[in-house]
């Protein structure tokens, strides 16, 4: 009877799970999870860290790059000229070192010096041409770029020195004809809508006044101080 129990216990025992391996078993799986949640938290924490020391305060659906450069004390915004372009390039003037030396190299310095206001006239369409105006900030810029404008070898220069040649031709073709200061309407000589005698010699100045009676032009500061 001892041996039919005995064999019955051991039968018992062969189908039995084992309870201790069981229980480890649970235990481990539960270090795991523990384990894969507190892993999940650092990483977390470790990328909130990460997205604050990125944050530059550009919202994500404004299509502006996190990492975009902006303009120091402006604002998150570009960079603007505190004068309009054209103020500043009128500014330009001939009595200074930076003028100077610019026509200097520019290789035809005594042209540009005596055409200088024709020259930032042209200088003035150049920048309109090629929008050029928003990148001239300060005084600084317009210097450089007209510093470029007149340098020798270049298309802009080749094209300025033409354009004031041509200037000085015209002026001096004007200045040998002794008529300049009169004009021609129908073969009859003119000044500020009154005849010319065909008799009287060219008008000397673009302000004389032909007399009858003395038969000679008359120039106003000459009559002023007869009149005195």
């Amino acid at each position: 009877m001892d041996k039919n129990r005995d064999e019955n216990e051991s039968g018992i025992n062969r189908n039995t799970p084992n309870i201790s391996g069981l229980s480890n078993e649970n235990l481990q799986q539960k270090e795991n999870i523990r384990d894969i949640i507190t892993t999940a938290a650092k990483e977390k924490e470790i990328s909130a860290a990460d997205d604050d020391r990125n944050d530059t305060g550009v919202p994500a659906d404004t299509g502006i790059s996190a990492n975009a450069s902006v303009a120091p004390f402006s604002g998150g915004s570009a960079l603007h000229a505190i004068r309009p372009w054209q103020e500043l390039v009128d500014g330009l003037c001939l009595e200074s070192s930076w003028a100077e030396i610019a026509c200097m190299k520019s290789g035809y310095g005594g042209l540009l010096s005596r055409y200088f206001k024709e020259a930032i006239g042209f200088f003035k369409q150049h920048i309109l041409l090629y929008d050029k105006g928003p990148s001239l900030l300060n005084s600084s810029d317009v210097h450089q770029y007209f510093a470029n404008f007149t340098a020798p070898g270049s298309r802009t220069s080749a094209f300025l020195h033409a354009e004031l040649l041509k200037l000085e031709a015209a002026e001096q073709s004007h200045s040998l004809d002794p008529y300049r200061f009169e004009k021609r309407i129908g073969g009859q000589r003119t000044y500020m809508g009154c005849p010319i005698p065909d008799e009287a010699p060219p008008r000397p100045e673009d302000n004389a006044i032909w007399n009858d009676r003395t038969k000679q032009w008359i120039l106003p500061r000459l009559r002023s101080k007869a009149a005195s």
